[in-house]
């Protein structure tokens, strides 16, 4: 498994989001791209995954 690491991420803070960080959380760079671990975290992904399939 691979490693990421975020370039917005300084000391456990996100530079665009002025807060913690939380993956995946509305206005992060992996908002609706990216599936978590954490349920919460998945909302947007499996939004834009069924809007996508939807197009079919």
């Amino acid at each position: 498994m691979g490693s990421w690491e975020c370039s917005h991420l300084i000391d456990k803070k996100c530079s665009l989001l002025k807060k913690e960080c939380s993956p995946g959380e509305k206005g992060c760079v992996l908002y609706g791209k990216a599936k978590f671990a954490s349920s919460t975290s998945n909302e947007a992904y499996e939004k834009r995954i069924k809007a996508k399939n939807s197009k079919k």
